[in-house]
Formats: structure tokens, C-alpha cells, sequence
């Protein structure tokens, strides 16, 4: 009985997880079933989560098609529907407030008539494309950053299709014509955004330095390793790299189970690996 319940807890949980957050500046609530969560990094999203983030405050989504939600400082969004399946895949958000950026992910690749944005007086319809929003009480102000999008205003029913670099203003009776938009404005504009995740990057980028510099360490090791080894089966240092990690990846590719490599112990049969190379 008791497995039987952990494994329906384990399943309601698997199904109910539809994306984390995958970075956050600042302080920012999950609004789940009138309960305030504080958000934090992999912080789990469910259906009807509303997500709000505060003063000087940055929040980056990412959802199980990979679609990728951005929200700057003051913003309020909601996740009205989501539904990602081999059958009828679907996608609603709402932004109530502050600035957000959306890149597609598979449902809209898959079904893009089902990937809807909408903000109080607008709604996006989207062909593969990032989009960016900002809203002020009534007035939006909707850009389209890549590919094409369509804009329509709810209250009109009047829509516009925008292309890269181009962005339009929306209010309740109300829409501008279209207004061309350089990359550079584009950033100015949406600053919030573009800052944190510029800085996100950066972090990322000197993580995989990191990274690669550990690595390298840990090759040097091997290599002075694998030198002393041969030193000691009367061998001169010779190029490791030629005779020993080119016979060795040959060797996986061919026979992995006659190797002779135990990799969980980083050991090394010598003279097995350079007989007959």
C-alpha cells in the first residue's frame, strides 16, 4: 500500500512539473493555489503557477519544449495553459505587467496555431520566433526580435504581422503604426532583460572555462601517469598522444570488452595496449 501511494505521489509530481526556473536576479514569488512561494534557481512551474518578480529583479523560465520565458524587474505572468504531448500540444501565458521575452520551443514549432502570448489587450500568434513585450497599465508595446509574429488587439480585432526589427504600441481602442527597430534600441528599450541575461553568459562562459581548465589539469595528470608507466617497462617517453590515446580510442571503437582499460580506476594495461601497434 505504502509503495502504491509513493508511486502515485511520484507520478503527480512527474506530470505536474512543466518547467524550472533556470536563473533569477533579485527576489521574485510563485503564486500557486493563493500560496506565495519565494523563487529560487530550479524552482519547479506547474499549470496556473503566476510568476512575479520585484524591484531590480530578473527571472528566466524554461519549459519541457524548451520554450524559454524572460521577465525583467515588476513583472506578472501567468501560465494559463500548458500542454506538451504527441497528440495536441498547446501553450497559453499571459503577462499582466513589467516586460518579458519569449523564445519558441516546440510547441510552437509543432503546433504554432496553439502557442498563444497575450497581455490584457493583446495576442501573439507566433511562426518560430522570439518575441519581446512591454506593458504599462493599458499601453504594450510588442516587438518582434526574430521571425515573424502576428498582433492582434482584442478589443478592435484589428492585427498587424511584424517581422524581425520591426515592434508596434497597443492600447484598449488603439494601434500604432509600425515602428522600425534596430537591435541597439531593441536593447535599450528592453535593457532589463538583455542585462541580466548578458551577465547570465558571462557566468556561463567562465563556468565552461573553468570546466575546460579542470580538464586540462586532469589530461596533464593522466599524461605524466601514463609517461611513468612506460618509463617503467623500459620504454623511452614517447608521443602518448600517438601511441597510446589514438590505439585506445581505436580499440574502445573496435572491442570495447577486450580493452583492457578499468576506467573506474583510471589503470592503464600498458603492454597490452602498445603490443602489436
Amino acid at each position: 500500500m505504502k509503495k502504491l501511494v509513493f508511486v502515485l505521489i511520484f507520478i503527480n509530481v512527474l506530470f505536474a512539473k512543466i518547467g524550472f526556473i533556470s536563473y533569477i536576479e533579485g527576489n521574485a514569488t510563485i503564486i500557486r493555489n493563493d500560496i506565495n512561494i519565494t523563487a529560487q534557481k530550479n524552482s519547479l512551474l506547474e499549470v496556473n503557477d503566476t510568476v512575479v518578480t520585484y524591484k531590480n529583479s530578473f527571472v528566466k523560465m524554461e519549459f519541457n519544449d524548451h520554450t524559454i520565458i524572460s521577465l525583467g524587474a515588476n513583472s506578472k505572468f501567468k501560465i494559463e495553459e500548458y500542454i506538451f504531448n504527441n497528440k495536441k500540444p498547446s501553450l497559453k501565458f499571459k503577462f499582466f505587467s513589467g516586460v518579458f521575452r519569449s523564445i519558441t520551443g516546440k510547441i510552437g514549432k509543432i503546433a504554432p496555431k496553439r502557442f498563444k502570448l497575450q497581455t490584457k489587450n493583446v495576442s501573439i500568434g507566433i511562426r518560430g520566433t522570439i518575441v519581446l513585450g512591454k506593458i504599462l497599465n493599458n499601453n504594450n508595446l510588442i516587438v518582434c526580435e526574430s521571425g515573424i509574429i502576428d498582433v492582434v488587439n482584442l478589443n478592435t480585432k484589428k492585427s498587424v504581422i511584424l517581422k524581425a526589427g520591426e515592434g508596434i504600441m497597443v492600447a484598449k481602442n488603439f494601434m500604432s503604426n509600425i515602428i522600425k527597430m534596430p537591435f541597439n534600441l531593441i536593447k535599450t528599450v528592453y535593457n532589463s532583460i538583455f542585462s541580466p541575461l548578458e551577465k547570465e553568459q558571462k557566468e556561463e562562459s567562465i563556468k565552461k572555462q573553468k570546466t575546460k581548465i579542470k580538464n586540462n589539469v586532469v589530461t596533464y595528470n593522466k599524461t605524466k601517469v601514463i609517461n611513468k608507466k612506460i618509463k617503467e617497462t623500459n620504454n623511452t617517453e614517447i608521443n602518448w598522444s600517438k601511441y597510446i590515446i589514438e590505439p585506445l580510442n581505436k580499440k574502445i571503437r573496435n572491442n570495447k570488452k577486450n580493452s583492457n582499460i578499468f576506467f573506474d580506476n583510471e589503470i592503464y594495461d600498458l603492454k597490452m595496449l602498445l603490443k602489436g601497434n
